[in-house]
């Protein structure tokens, strides 16, 4: 008796079969339990699927009685050390769509790890095993036991477990990791939908599988670093005028920058800037180099004065040795174009927001009055940004600044070609001496705030 199920996004699938003994082979039978039309009782039909040759199942009888695979090891799959380390170009063919700008060296390092022989064995374990993996959620899994009727023993549970290719499969009290067992319990099973087929059968991903486990693992985390050092001697121009503190592949989205092109983080102190004061230097790619570092090294000292006019980062930052400022700097100025349009947005979405504006005004609502502002601020946010509407060309010669204090509480400000800072947005529950309460939010997750200051630190009404 064969059961095959699997429970998945709200949906199950069960089903059952029996291998029949007959004279030369086992006759394969689909088992359909139906609920009579008038609930009285239910009817058991079978449905002949097809045949099962007596090798095949002798073959199956034997993998389950063979004790040579009570541990889970590569060679077990017919992998050994030297096939690893003879075959580079195999593994790193499995992992190359993996990442998006390669370089000579991060080429080397992963084709390195992808032929150390030990690397395989704790990507088995994270593989097969789940080692590592924390479940904090389930919507369901697979199951999958078949039972053998014998006519004078008695009967051999063998159960296979959730995890890939059902390992460690169970056969009665004893563990085993025959990959024989998946690949043959595979073929007895039809091809229905949810079924347990497709995970049985190893030697279609096993190995392409195992070298994106040690990509993931292994190599990923070190690829961000590597990446900087095939543009060294650009990077090195800059000790000019600072210490290089760190530089790193930057691919993310979000309150820096949106990349359209491989974008390195390259984060910079100098003597002249105070504790906790440090440059984030955003700098693209192009083609074999970098975008020029003279705009950097020009601009630095007209930065530097410019922030330090506002008297209340200055008082900020002397209040807590914890305490940081970022300065932005992205290719040739010290504000992006995804922070202009966040915090600006256009022209064209401002005309939109305001016809929009007038229809919506226009039309009868049941919302009560803070709903509607609830509904307005979104809207106004999304196409006018701070609404302030000011001129994109002057925006570009603004600073973009951020604010860390001691309990990690993050704020972002614009300060403004005419010296005026203006915050943004903030993350936490306070900012420089004010709290989420000054503002009316709610003192949880991103907070958009877009208010002017003085250079004191008080609000410009």
């Amino acid at each position: 008796m064969i059961n095959d199920g699997s429970w998945a996004f709200g949906q199950g699938d069960s089903y059952k079969y029996v291998l029949i003994k007959g004279k030369n082979h086992y006759t394969l039978y689909e088992i359909k339990i139906v609920v009579k039309k008038d609930s009285s009782g239910i009817i058991s039909t079978r449905a002949k699927l097809g045949t099962v040759s007596d090798e095949y199942i002798s073959k199956f009888c034997e993998a389950l009685t063979d004790n040579n695979y009570s541990q889970l090891k590569l060679s077990n799959f017919g992998y050994n050390d030297d096939w690893i380390t003879n075959h580079p170009d195999t593994l790193f063919g499995y992992v190359r769509n993996r990442y998006g700008h390669w370089t000579e060296k991060q080429i080397a390092f992963v084709k390195r790890q992808l032929t150390i022989p030990n690397n395989y064995q704790k990507a088995l374990n994270r593989l097969i095993l789940r080692e590592g993996y924390v479940i904090i959620a389930k919507d369901g899994g697979s199951n999958f036991d078949l039972t053998l009727y014998y006519s004078k023993q008695k009967p051999v549970v063998v159960k296979a477990s959730e995890s890939p290719l059902g390992m460690p499969w169970r056969i009665d009290s004893v563990n085993s990791f025959n990959p024989a067992i998946p690949e043959l319990a595979a073929k007895l099973i039809p091809n229905k939908k949810w079924s347990n087929r497709t995970r049985f059968q190893s030697s279609k991903w096993l190995i392409k599988e195992l070298a994106r486990q040690i990509f993931n693992d292994v190599c990923g985390p070190h690829l961000a670093e590597l990446a900087p050092l095939a543009f060294s001697k650009e990077i090195d121009e800059l000790t000019k005028k600072f210490k290089i503190v760190s530089a790193v592949e930057y691919a993310y989205f979000g309150r820096y920058i949106s990349p359209k092109r491989q974008t390195f983080l390259i984060t910079l102190k100098s003597d002249s800037l105070p504790q906790g004061a440090r440059i984030l230097y955003f700098v693209s790619r192009l083609n074999n180099t970098l975008y020029a570092r003279d705009s950097l090294l020009k601009d630095f000292d007209s930065i530097k004065s410019r922030v330090w006019r506002v008297k209340f980062i200055v008082d900020f930052l002397k209040g807590d040795t914890a305490r940081k400022l970022n300065i932005g700097y992205f290719d040739n100025r010290a504000i992006s174009e995804s922070n202009i349009d966040g915090f600006n947005t256009n022209p064209k979405k401002w005309a939109e927001h305001d016809k929009m504006a007038k229809i919506f005004a226009s039309i009868p609502s049941s919302k009560t009055d803070s709903a509607k502002k609830a509904d307005d601020d979104i809207s106004l946010r999304l196409d006018c940004g701070c609404n302030l509407r000011l001129d994109s060309n002057y925006l570009k010669k603004s600073i973009f600044l951020e604010l860390i204090d001691e309990n990690k509480n993050s704020s972002v400000w614009i300060l403004l070609p005419n010296g005026t800072p203006a915050l943004w947005f903030f993350d936490g529950d306070r900012v420089y001496t004010y709290s989420y309460k000054d503002f009316g939010t709610e003192g949880i997750s991103i907070q958009y705030v877009c208010k002017k200051f003085n250079l004191n630190g008080s609000l410009i009404k």
